[in-house]
């Protein structure tokens, strides 16, 4: 209870604080005039949004189930199925095409625009942003066919993060295309600096894992400061709440840390983050997002993370899918 009402306080004085579109303030030119709008914004448009950000990256390649074949995504990631290791449920041999399928995701601009996080579950359980070198999604599909690796398949990462202690998250809850995830190790699956060749002869370097689980993967490791934590919140224009908007956390790392926040409180207009696990003096970005009428609608305040913090994002910005990731892009 005295934490609601300390936020409560907070809130009006912030309100009071607030400046809004009028003859006295003008708004910025590309603004969308809606900080005093008390309607919120159509729920559909932000939903829809979710495959309609996911389907176009899907890229696709096709080759015979029983050779397998060694394949590189436009973002450098590269995918070894070894030969023979595509069965059925019976375990027999599946002799057709199959179709490769794969999504990149190597900045947090993309990710947020697809309403992705790199939340996951510590290893006490509870909900906090990795620390991720990039999330991607494979999945094998032949017609007519439920498919079993019987071994695993490699992947590469490109990082130029090097010397980093990683673990392999999946998306275990829910490993569809459609999936907001949830990232949970899988102590099982290994992860090694790796290095492969670009075609005019330079190196990459990286990571690469074995993946056996087909859906969400990421190549993440745990916060490892000893920082204190909190809770975070963010006050929206009121047009935007949960079921039309999101509200997500992108810390200033050389790794990519996304916040989703999970809960909004309708009475006072606030999303939160609510498992109290952002560390102290953590310099990032609050990033309010929707989507309507085939635009991003956002906006964003920088700031250094104190207890109990109160992000505020009043003036909201329109802009194509592309100027929308750039810009999430230059707040890391």
């Amino acid at each position: 209870m005295k934490r609601i009402h300390h936020l409560t306080w907070l809130l009006m004085v912030i309100l009071l604080l607030l400046p809004s579109c009028s003859e006295d303030n003008d708004c910025d030119e590309g603004l969308v005039e809606i900080v005093n709008s008390t309607t919120p914004l159509p729920a559909e448009s932000y939903g829809d949004n979710l495959l309609d950000c996911r389907l176009p990256k899907v890229q696709r390649f096709e080759f015979p189930a029983f050779e397998g074949g060694v394949f590189r995504g436009e973002q450098n990631t590269q995918v070894i199925v070894p030969a023979q290791s595509i069965v059925d449920q019976n375990g027999e041999p599946i002799d057709v095409t199959v179709t490769l399928e794969l999504i990149e995701m190597y900045s947090p601009g993309a990710i947020i625009a697809c309403q992705l996080s790199t939340n996951g579950l510590s290893t006490t359980g509870i909900v906090e942003p990795l620390l991720s070198e990039g999330i991607y999604y494979i999945n094998l599909v032949a017609p007519g066919q439920d498919i079993t690796l019987l071994n695993p398949i490699n992947v590469f990462t490109p990082s130029n993060n090097e010397e980093l202690l990683l673990f392999q998250f999946n998306s275990l809850s829910c490993q569809e295309l459609e999936c907001k995830v949830l990232w949970e190790i899988n102590p099982d699956a290994g992860v090694e600096p790796s290095i492969i060749d670009n075609p005019d002869g330079t190196l990459i370097t990286g990571y690469q894992t074995s993946v056996f689980e087909l859906g969400w993967v990421s190549l993440s490791r745990y916060n490892p400061t000893d920082t204190e934590r909190t809770i975070v919140y963010n006050k929206a224009p009121t047009a935007f709440n949960g079921s039309n908007s999101d509200t997500f956390l992108l810390y200033n790392s050389e790794s990519i840390a996304v916040a989703l926040f999970d809960r909004y409180d309708t009475s006072l207009n606030v999303f939160s983050e609510t498992y109290g696990q952002i560390p102290i003096d953590t310099p990032a970005s609050y990033i309010l997002v929707t989507h309507q009428q085939g635009m991003y609608q956002y906006a964003w305040q920088t700031s250094s993370i104190g207890r109990d913090q109160i992000g505020f994002t009043p003036e909201v910005l329109s802009a194509t899918e592309t100027s929308f990731i750039t810009q999430v892009n230059s707040l890391q």
